[in-house]
């Protein structure tokens, strides 16, 4: 892309195709419009696209950085960053990942492993999805009448409108308390939804596979008959 229109019309083609734009990387010098107007059209086609600003070492110190400071200040970029000069550049490229791993927190996630199903966004909903952002499990929140609701409503087999429900692998539960979750619980949903990956990565035939967990048996606690005691073991005679 050689200009700002010719990066708008891209973007509003990838936007239409189902396509996800993380990032933008725009040159501070543009033939057809400012870096400024470049940003504003960017932020209205994706606002949740992280937005970089670029440089050349020859027109970075003719330019300064305090305009661009001032735009990172208020939210208008993300960062303004020097064109990189060599194949090499890790500070350019650990500034992208991070930005990258920013919007990945804050996006919603790719591959959903917990499906919660309410008609409204109760405090209850709210507490569910907090507690699954703290044990890192990707999750989604639908509606009964969305695609991701009648799929899981029609594996459900309690009583009907009964809010919210929790999906989760082989398991369809209706949600009272975060705390008190009869006859399952948040975490053995959790521990479900990470059923299906585990499995496949257990049951791959591997070196690792004949392995047995090694246990260290306590300070004071009995030996296992398998082992030898202090007064079984004989010593070679000194001579």
């Amino acid at each position: 892309m050689h200009s700002a229109l010719e990066g708008k019309h891209t973007t509003k083609a990838l936007l239409e195709d189902g396509s996800t734009v993380a990032l933008c990387v725009m040159d501070s010098a543009l033939p057809d419009a400012t870096w400024y107007e470049a940003v504003s059209m960017m932020r209205t086609a994706v606002p949740t696209a992280r937005r970089v600003v670029v440089t050349p070492w020859e027109r970075f110190v003719a330019e300064g950085t305090a305009t661009f400071w001032h735009a990172q200040a208020a939210g208008k970029i993300d960062a303004h960053l020097l064109l990189p000069r060599g194949v090499r550049d890790e500070e350019f490229h650990v500034a992208i990942g991070e930005l990258l791993n920013d919007w990945g927190a804050t996006a919603a996630p790719q591959v959903v492993s917990i499906q919660v199903i309410s008609p409204a966004r109760t405090p209850l909903t709210r507490q569910i999805s907090e507690f699954l952002l703290r044990s890192g499990t990707p999750h989604g929140i639908h509606h009964p009448d969305s695609e991701q609701g009648r799929a899981v409503l029609a594996r459900y087999t309690g009583e009907p409108d009964r809010w919210p429900l929790v999906a989760a692998a082989d398991i369809v539960e209706h949600c009272t308390s975060v705390r008190s979750w009869p006859p399952g619980s948040t975490a053995d949903l959790t521990r479900s939804s990470w059923k299906a990956s585990s499995t496949s990565r257990s049951s791959a035939p591997g070196p690792l596979g004949s392995l047995r967990p090694c246990t260290r048996r306590a300070r004071g606690s009995a030996p296992s008959p398998s082992s030898p005691t202090p007064s079984a073991v004989r010593r070679a005679p000194v001579r």
